[in-house]
């Protein structure tokens, strides 16, 4: 009861739910109910049986299985009730199944389905397939495996099935049976060691995900981490002879942070005067800023400098698991208006991109109350905030552009806050609210992705037959390379028009 009121207590309607979803405290109701039930039944079952428990056991169990498939029909992790009450009644319709089928006599209907060697060796196994499904769903993507689909889902789930198997008789059993000793306890060692490791490796190789962080892409391609002053990725242009950058000192614009027009009302410290930009010389490529988040970052990172680095010069500070308009309180995104007032001042941009983010599809915090998604103050606060971010963005005088988001897909790489972040009706939302305000001002511009990447307003896998992403959300190279030949001549004709 009480992990089930905490639970409650935590959820804000319309925020991030990732805190209350994995948190243990907010979960371990289920357990402690199934917990609960070993105990109540603990020597009581024959009695119980025999007397008029086992008369009314089989409807019991017959309605705990209906319970149970109709949240699975009809819940999605997104639910706001499930929060509220929901995963408590999802543990209550299980506890009610297993009770009644254990109490049940033999040879009841439920029992007896239950009971198929199949489904008893997959209960077996279930903890393994718990364990276990996460980190080889994350591990065997598309890109990796080469197919998709169904075929991908089968291949995930054969892997998943075996792993668990093999941790079920090396590790599990002689755990019960109390005989983990000698070359067991090796293998029980390497088992745990391997947990482990593929967790680990199932982390670092989820496709630039959730994982927060903050980087900046030199205009040469290098990427430095900046909450690490160090390069984690070179990535030189072919026609290129020098080393990427290493590091970058911050520029002296400290003087420049003042307040001086205000923004309305923007954080103190961030206006900038403008400064009179160099004019864009006949071949001299266009300057171009790009924040966003790990989408925009799978984006720039495939930048194809060969093909389009006459025309183009990118640069970008992006943060992972971070909105450009709605704060999701990673400690990456701290300082993030800072780094762009920074920015933009040291690379004098032409044009400064504004890559909408996926984070921007959540309720936001106004006044120190949360503001669901889609109501008439979240949308009046997305206008302000990006008035304030195009005030920050254009202090050199660049023209802002900002790009919509593309149709998404949610995917099990992405947890379970996917869903609602591929909802095509929020998408839609964001993108047309941004747009009609971007038509109102003379220095701002709207960019509509999604009518590229999906023209017929459906999610699409492929474009002109090239896979556009590799998990829904992040493009694959090739995918970002394709973007990129529609999207140079959209930022070149803003930059050259003014």
């Amino acid at each position: 009861g009480v992990s089930a009121a905490w639970m409650i207590a935590l959820h804000e309607p319309g925020a991030d739910p990732s805190r209350v979803y994995y948190g243990t405290d907010t979960r371990v109701q289920g357990l402690l109910l199934g917990a609960a039930l070993a105990f109540a039944l603990q020597g009581r079952v024959d009695r119980w049986r025999a007397g008029a428990g086992g008369r009314v056991a089989g409807a019991v169990a017959w309605a705990g299985l209906a319970g149970f498939v109709a949240f699975v029909a009809v819940a999605g992790d997104q639910a706001e009730w499930m929060y509220r009450g929901g995963f408590t009644l999802v543990a209550v319709a299980a506890a009610l199944l297993i009770g009644g089928v254990t109490v049940a006599p033999e040879g009841s209907s439920l029992r007896t389905i239950l009971s198929a060697p199949l489904l008893r060796a997959t209960g077996a196994i279930s903890y393994g397939l718990y364990l276990w499904h996460w980190p080889v769903y994350v591990w065997l993507t598309a890109d990796r495996v080469g197919i998709d689909g169904t075929g991908l889902l089968a291949v995930r789930m054969t892997v998943t099935f075996a792993v668990a198997w093999a941790s079920y008789v090396l590790v599990e059993r002689p755990v019960r049976r109390a005989s983990l000793t000698g070359l067991p306890v090796a293998v029980a060692s390497a088992t745990a060691a391997c947990v482990v490791v593929v967790s680990v490796l199932a982390l670092v190789s989820t496709p630039i995900d959730a994982v927060a962080g903050a980087v900046r892409v030199e205009a040469d391609g290098a990427v430095v981490d900046l909450d690490e002053p160090t390069v984690v990725r070179d990535r030189p242009p072919a026609d290129l002879d020098e080393q990427p950058v290493v590091g970058r000192d911050e520029p002296p614009v400290a003087p420049r942070l003042l307040a001086v027009p205000p923004v309305d009302p923007a954080p103190p410290g961030l206006e900038l005067p403008p400064i009179e930009l160099v004019p864009i010389e006949p071949g001299e490529p266009v300057r171009t800023f790009v924040v966003g988040d790990s989408a925009a970052l799978s984006l720039v990172l495939d930048f194809d400098h060969a093909t389009h680095g006459d025309r183009l010069e990118v640069t970008a500070d992006v943060r992972l698991g971070c909105g450009v308009i709605v704060e999701t309180g990673n400690p990456s995104c701290e300082g993030q208006l800072e780094a762009w007032a920074r920015d933009v001042v040291a690379d004098a941009p032409h044009v400064s991109l504004v890559a909408l983010s996926r984070w921007d599809l959540f309720a936001m915090e106004v006044d120190g109350e949360p503001v669901a998604f889609g109501t008439d103050v979240f949308d009046r606060e997305v206008e302000r905030r990006l008035g304030r971010d195009v005030a920050l963005l254009g202090a050199t005088g660049a023209r802002t552009l900002v790009m919509g988001l593309p149709c998404m897909q949610a995917s099990a790489e992405l947890g379970p806050l996917a869903a609602a972040q591929a909802d095509p009706e929020r998408v839609a939302h964001l993108n047309q609210l941004v747009e009609t305000w971007a038509d109102g001002r003379p220095d701002v511009s709207f960019v509509d992705v999604a009518a590229f990447t999906c023209p017929s307003g459906e999610f699409q896998e492929r474009l002109d037959g090239v896979e556009l992403f590799v998990d829904g959300v992040h493009f694959t190279p090739e995918g970002a390379r394709l973007v990129w030949s529609w999207l140079v001549p959209e930022i070149e004709r803003l930059a050259r028009g003014f």
